[in-house]
């Protein structure tokens, strides 16, 4: 039986905090809570179990693990970076990377160098920065923390395009002296593979053995070798045609067999096993009808012991019951009932790790866990204003399409409701490869806080449910797609705690246009809609010349999803159907998004206002960031800036999208 015991409540910058009380009272919640940035991203654990690692923006935060006082502070090299990620290279060193502060959308943009520094902060060196080798962009990235070696980490190195290129050009395994500066870094123990543009990935001794590589087209290519000084084998032909095919090497286990997460001979993502002697794959385990994301290996690391899949709500299959990680798991998840429990880092040997907790409610809390004494010690909440027990639970429901497709959704009720409650709908992004799950939604919060119900659809193009739905959504994101948001919108809205007549849309990216679609296509279901920085013409995407934009990937994966007739856009873009629209609309922009640029926004405006149609508009261009001592070949890409980026600006942005539907969904009169 697990047992808690309280910490001592520590001040390190900001960056413990209380874990939220069950017996707070429910009240109305500051928009700005929702939208706070955690201080904490994660939490990692050293290999002889003696320090935590936490990481914030702007450094990592090192503590001892049994009494959780400061030990040393490691910050990032220059401010106008941020803190991407980190490894414990040894049992005293941590190996630091970073991005760019850039606040233009989503949009990843690493730095590809690293810093290194001991526990206590001190003897920092720089092993590696980009452009040592010039003006080219040579990249790396750490692929292994190589145990065998104390002093090095080892990295895959190359010429890297930019997003959103995988990959790189000539790449190369090699080992990096994490204790060496950059002017003099030490480099050695190259290894090159077959491919001229892809990645290589080493095994348990670090000898690189397969590689997965990409020809012109999006053809995909695979090699292994037997033997680290073997001949490469091209198996290739074990793919098949599909470009979409999914194959993530996901390491190799002490029984010298290679493990891959794949869907290459599946319509599912599921466990394969690779004999490199014979390159024969082999189903290891496949979910019925969810994707495996991840996998959990043993304390040692020898062996694949479960299955993290994400479900209707987040489960873990078990495939080795005998590890000391499955005891911990099982004993957790019965302490924490109604939450999902994942080691977020263990030891080596697993005699300390780090549990994090989550749920719909919950947007994440980390444990301290010592398997010997059973002993589980909370840490710190990930937000530190959002209390679980004021949260709105979420249940997911299967609602049938129109022509028999099921679909998982989501439906958030606000708490104590008083009779029949309006509804927003909230299309996700994307729309391919990512889809809505049981988890905490700060969007969905803030309705359900305020009183409404909140429906999410993984209408058809939603990942994680197979290539088959995945590409049931090609070149139907204005047709197909808003038919499942349609039919979903209609079925909750039978039930009896809905207010049919008071149910709104909205969406930001892709959700954006699928919220302005669906008033296009049913005027009369909807009483608003709002769209935040949302792409409204699928013409407008393929650029002014017919080429694929950076911000929307390649233009094989382009042509998939929306195709290139131009009858087709039009008929789906919502810009084309302005005049079909009967309900308030909101537009709004932060002046620069890569994903979706200004232009999407202001041709829509333009459409509904030429349309005599009610358009309220939040558009704020303008925006930079200081320099902060950027480099000059930097300064372009850095500051410009998306006015909703920030915190305060996220609340105020959401604030206004909330007084807009609160205006439009208000009880008739009498």
């Amino acid at each position: 039986m697990i047992t808690q015991r309280p910490i001592a409540a520590v001040c390190l910058s900001g960056i413990l905090g209380l874990l939220a009380s069950p017996s707070a009272l429910a009240e109305e919640i500051p928009v700005e809570h929702f939208f706070a940035s955690p201080p904490t991203m994660d939490v990692k654990v050293s290999p002889d179990g003696q320090y935590l690692a936490a990481r914030s923006d702007t450094a990592v935060q090192v503590l001892d693990f049994a009494s959780l006082s400061p030990v040393g502070r490691v910050p990032r090299d220059v401010d106008y970076v941020t803190v991407s990620d980190y490894w414990w290279a040894n049992s005293e060193r941590i190996v630091i990377t970073t991005r760019l502060g850039t606040k233009r959308s989503d949009r990843d943009w690493p730095t590809n160098s690293f810093f290194a520094a001991n526990a206590d902060g001190k003897r920092w060196s720089s092993p590696y920065q980009l452009f040592r080798d010039g003006e080219t962009r040579i990249g790396a990235a750490i692929v292994d923390t190589a145990e065998y070696n104390e002093r090095n980490v080892q990295i895959e190195r190359g010429e890297q395009p930019f997003y959103p290129h995988p990959g790189r050009t000539d790449p190369a395994l090699m080992l990096l002296d994490v204790y060496t500066k950059a002017d003099n870094a030490r480099l050695r123990q190259r290894q090159r593979g077959p491919v001229p543009f892809g990645n290589l990935y080493p095994d348990r001794q670090g000898n690189a053995r397969f590689a997965l590589g990409w020809q012109e087209g999006g053809k995909r290519t695979m090699f292994y070798r037997a033997s680290p000084d073997g001949e490469w084998t091209d198996i290739s032909s074990e793919l098949g045609p599909d470009p979409t095919v999914t194959v993530n090497p996901v390491g190799f286990g002490a029984d010298g067999m290679l493990y891959l997460l794949s869907n290459h001979a599946t319509d599912r993502i599921a466990l394969y096993a690779m004999d490199p002697r014979s390159g024969e794959f082999e189903v290891i385990r496949e979910d019925e009808r969810f994707d495996i994301d991840d996998v959990e290996w043993s304390a040692d690391g020898t062996k694949i012991i479960g299955l993290k899949i994400e479900g209707a709500s987040p489960k873990f299959s078990v495939i080795e019951g005998s590890d000391p990680k499955i005891d911990v798991l099982r004993q957790a998840m019965g302490t924490f009932r109604g939450e999902a429990v994942r080691i977020a880092s263990s030891s080596k040997g697993g005699n300390r790790l780090v549990l994090y907790t989550f749920s719909d409610r919950n947007p994440g809390a980390w444990h301290l866990m010592e398997p010997a004494t059973k002993k589980l010690r909370p840490l710190m909440a990930r937000l530190r204003d959002i209390n679980s027990s004021q949260m709105a639970g979420s249940s997911a429901m299967n609602i049938k399409a129109r022509d028999g497709m099921s679909l998982l959704s989501y439906l958030t009720l606000p708490n104590n409701p008083s009779g029949p409650v309006p509804m927003v709908v909230l299309p996700h992004a994307g729309p391919h490869g990512v889809r809505d799950g049981w988890t905490f939604d700060p969007v969905v919060q803030l309705f359900a806080n305020r009183g409404f119900a909140v429906l999410r659809v993984n209408y058809r193009g939603s990942g994680g449910f197979g290539r088959e739905f995945e590409q049931a959504g090609y070149r139907q994101w204005g047709a197909g797609i808003i038919d499942d948001i349609i039919d979903a919108t209609r079925t909750v809205a039978e039930r009896q705690n809905i207010d049919a007549n008071r149910v709104c849309i909205l969406g930001s990216h892709y959700g954006a246009f699928a919220a302005l679609a669906a008033v296009a296509r049913e005027p009369d279901l909807y009483r608003c809609a709002a769209g935040h920085a949302g792409v409204y013409d699928l013409a407008l995407l393929w650029g002014r010349q017919g080429v694929a934009p950076m911000h929307m990937g390649d233009a094989e994966s382009l042509a998939r999803w929306i195709g290139r007739d131009a009858e087709e856009h039009r008929a789906q873009s919502p810009v084309n159907h302005a005049e079909r629209i009967k309900v308030p609309v909101f537009l709004s922009h932060g002046g620069v998004d890569d994903r979706a640029p200004l232009a999407h926004t202001t041709a829509m405006q333009a459409a509904l206002e030429g349309a005599g149609k009610t358009v309220t508009t939040l558009i704020e261009t303008g925006k930079t960031i200081p320099e902060r001592g950027v480099p000059e070949f930097l300064r372009g890409l850095m500051r410009p800036a998306d006015a909703f980026h920030d915190d305060k600006d996220k609340a105020r942005l959401y604030a206004a999208i909330l007084d807009f539907v609160r205006e439009h969904t208000k009880p008739a009169a009498g």
